[in-house]
This record gives C-alpha cells, structure tokens and sequence, in this order.
C-alpha cells in the first residue's frame, strides 16, 4: 500500500486548547482592514498556535525558501508551516474555520469582527514591526490580493533547512559577502483528479549524488561577450527592410530562437509603429519569415568576428570535467549552421562541448526557450539522468527559463550578458569602472528575478556553484519538489529569486 507523502506530527499545544476564542486568535490579522491577508499577518498566528520557530528561522527559512509575490498568503501554507513546528494541521484548521467564507478565503465579516479587537487583549502576544515584517512573502493567489486556503499548507510542508542561499554577483570564489535570494514556487503542471480521490506519491529514494551534466549557452556565457553577434545583425536586417530599431530594441527578446526573436522585436510597440510607418500596414508572418531568411548569411558572416571565448570559459570547462566529472552540454537560439561556426571556432580555442544542440534541430519546431526540450535533447545525446543532476547555465530570463522548465538548476550569468547593453566591445572597454559596475548590477537584479538560483558575475565562479549543488544534493536538496495539493499531483520548480537583502 502506498504511503502518504506526510506523516501527521502528534498534537501540541494550540491557543485552542487554552480557552482562547478561535476568533480572537485571529483578529490580529487584517491590520487594514482590506478583508484580505497580508504575509506578515500570519507570522502572529503561528506564534500564538505555538509554531516553535525563531526569528532566524523565520528570515532563513521561511523568507528565503518559499518567498514569492508579496501581499497575499494561502492558509494551507500556513498549516504547513505549523505542521512542520510540530502544531497540529487540523487544530490549526479549526482555528480557521469560523474565519473562512465559501470560496475558502477570509470573509470580510469575520475580518471586520476580528478589526475590532484591541491588539493584545485576551492574552495574545503583541508583536513588534520588525518581527511582522520578517515574516511571509508566501504563496499568494494569483489575484495578488487573496489568501487560498488549499495551497499555502502544501507549499510550507516541505519547508527545508536553510540553503546557503548567498548570490554569487561579485565575482568572488566563495559563498558569502553577497546577496540573500529568496525561493519561489510555482505550479509547473496539475493532473486534476475527481472530487475525493485522493493520489499519494509513492516514496522513492531522492537522488543524492552529484551533478552529472552541465549545459552552457553560448553568447554571453561561454563566447561573445556581452552578446554582440546576435543584436548587430538584427539592427542590419531591420534596416535592410526600411526600418530603423536600436541595440536595446534588439537585445530586448534575446535568448529566444532568432526567428521568434525577429518576430517578437516587431511586436515592440515603437517598432511596430515605424514599420507601420515606413510599409503603410502592418508586419505578417511573412515579413519574419523573409527577414529571418536574410538573417542567417548576414548572422554567418559575422560570427567569427564574434566568437571569441569569455575569459576563463576554456579553463572553467576543462575543470568541470576533470575534478567534477561533469559532462558539457549546450543550447542556444542560433540555428545549426550558425552553430557549427561556432563549434569550431571554439574548439580553436580549446572548448569542445560533448553535445551540442541547436533550437532547429529539435522535432515538431519544439527548440524554442523557455521550453525544455533542447536541454532534454541534450540529456538523451549524452546518456544522463535524473534532471536534478543536471544545471543550465545562460546569461539570460530565457535560457534561465529553460533550464527552469526542465526541472534542473539554473544559474545566471550576469558579468558580461546581454543586459549590460553594450554596443561595441570598444565602448566597453573605455567605460568607467563606475558605469560598468552600474550595467553588471542592473543585469544581476535582472536575472535575480528570473528564477535563477543562482546568479554569478562569470562562468569562472561556476565551480562554486557545483560545489554547493553537490553539497546540497547529498542532504536531498532538489531544484524542484512533487506535492499532493488536495488530490491533485503538482510538479512545482523551486528556485531563488531577486529583492535581495543584504546578509549579515
């Protein structure tokens, strides 16, 4: 027989069981009065069901493990919490339950009853704002305003030790001096069950070896710094059409297959409008084709000038196979043949990929990111698995995406990506020290928030991050867990996202 995924701990003290009104422990929460739950009004509510956590654990845990978008919490986290600090989920429930409206979340009638308590009355504990505000950035309805029930337990009930979460963005060799990132979880896929049924996980044992495979992009995280190759051709192909768009227009979709890349360019407002301008209509499908199809050569014919490979790139994979054991993957939105220029320019340079995939050599026109499947064509070429012993490096949202919807670890780039919106490699070089550190900032904060759980300057502080991986992996970490949310199966990445605070 199968097992369930969670044990129920024993019962523990609960204010309930202290005589104290299931309203009155809950009136702490709606300070205004919006008939909605904020995250840190929860906080009062686990210390007065007898949650036995601290304040540490509060900022290392909760904040930086399950931290999502702010201003909404789903009480079904909130019993998990209280689940996982030994308070009983079902008295924890029942202290809920005269709270909740039809549609499981706080009714404004029992908020506006529980708003005309006096903060601190009855024997409940008064809490100071820095502790409040410590607390829950957690799992909020996708309204952005409302508290659901049946999901905040299951997020919170497989809350983990504190992961040495620091963000390697100064290009140091070392986990610390950075930037706390907190951890996001959001649903991937749901098999919906009928009413009732109730589908257990079975236990299988997690993989606790070491990372096996790591995948690479090519520009802006292995070769042609700051991503030139790429933008320039699309500036030339647009003028090649009539119509004038700038570098940062170009470098807005980066990432994506240059054909979608081409498309989404035209879907920029300003563009749009200059095309408009120029063609008296507006651009079809046919227009990306033709424009794609006068990319390639015009892409071909300048990627040797831009091939070269970031410093440090060649030594940092040579390292990864011989102390590390890894195996080197890549994907990329380039297509094959712009691709095996690249290939072999590398391999001048001393950097030869195991395997390689392009975005037009995955079947059904599926090699697009953020989705998964040139990193899945990847693990097949190369014989790995699981897809947590696998991290996807790229220095951008989409590459980070990818590796995110494939399941494994995803690690930015951030130094020299194309967010530090360089036009030439002259510009970059003559630029003050200041402004550079300005450009590589603004492109840290970027990939902070696209899900990356981690963000390094270089490819060279990669080693860094195998080490923790690996260290993390040993204790049962995973990129991504597998819950039972009310009957229904959810396969939920995590990762660490940006509104980095400084440590300590």
């Amino acid at each position: 027989m199968e097992e369930p995924l969670h044990e129920s701990p024993s019962r523990s003290s609960l204010a309930i069981n202290s005589g104290v009104d299931e309203r009155e422990v809950f009136y702490i929460f709606d300070s205004d009065a919006d008939g909605r739950l904020t995250p840190e009004e929860f906080r009062e509510a686990l210390r007065v069901c007898g949650a036995q956590i601290t304040d540490e654990e509060f900022t290392n845990e909760i904040l930086i493990e399950f931290g999502s978008q702010p201003n909404i919490i789903v009480f079904s986290s909130a019993v998990a919490v209280c689940r996982e600090r030994n308070v009983d989920r079902e008295a924890f429930k029942k202290l809920l339950n005269p709270l909740m409206s039809g549609d499981d979340t706080i009714s404004r009638e029992c908020l506006d009853y529980l708003l005309n308590r006096a903060k601190g009355t009855a024997g409940l504990p008064a809490f100071s704002e820095d502790e409040i505000a410590e607390l829950l950035d957690v799992a909020q309805d996708s309204d952005g305003g409302s508290l659901r029930v049946d999901r905040l337990c299951d997020y919170l009930r497989l809350i983990r030790p504190p992961m040495l979460a620091r963000n390697l963005s100064f290009g140091k060799s070392k986990l610390a001096g950075g930037l706390w990132l907190k951890c996001s979880t959001r649903a991937m896929a749901t098999v919906n069950l009928a009413p009732g049924v109730v589908k257990h996980v079975p236990n299988r044992e997690p993989y606790k070896g070491p990372l096996k495979a790591c995948i690479l992009d090519w520009s802006g995280t292995t070769a042609d710094a700051h991503v030139l190759a790429p933008a320039v051709v699309f500036v030339e192909v647009f003028r090649k059409f009539g119509v004038e768009i700038s570098m940062k227009e170009a470098r807005l979709p980066m990432g994506l297959r240059k054909d979608l890349h081409i498309a989404k360019i035209l879907e920029i407002p300003e563009v749009q409008e200059r095309w408009r301008k120029i063609k008296g209509r507006p651009s079809t499908a046919g227009d990306v084709e033709a424009m794609f199809r006068d990319f390639v050569p015009m892409q071909c014919a300048v990627l040797p000038k831009y091939s070269t490979l970031i410093d440090g790139a060649a030594d940092t994979v040579k390292l990864l196979k011989s102390k590390y054991n890894l195996q080197i993957g890549s994907t990329t939105g380039f297509t094959k043949v712009m691709v095996d220029i690249l290939l072999e320019k590398a391999k001048e340079q001393g950097y030869i990929p195991d395997s390689s995939v392009a975005g037009d050599e995955v079947p059904n026109n599926m090699g697009f990111r953020p989705a998964p499947f040139m990193i899945y064509q990847n693990l097949c070429n190369l014989g790995v698995f699981p897809i947590e012993s696998v991290v996807k490096v790229d220095d951008t949202v989409s590459g980070v995406g990818e590796g995110l919807s494939a399941g494994c670890w995803s690690v930015g780039v951030a130094g020299l990506s194309n967010y530090t919106d360089i036009d030439t490699l002259e510009q970059w070089e003559t630029m003050p020290q200041s402004e550079r550190e300005r450009r590589i900032q603004i492109s840290r904060e970027k990939l902070n928030t696209s899900g990356a759980h981690y963000v390094i300057d270089t490819i060279k502080d990669l080693p860094v991050v195998i080490e923790d991986i690996n260290s993390r992996m040993l204790n049962g970490d995973k990129p991504y867990v597998i819950l039972n949310i009310n009957g229904a199966i959810c396969y939920q990445p995590t990762w660490r996202q940006g509104l980095p605070v400084k440590a300590d």
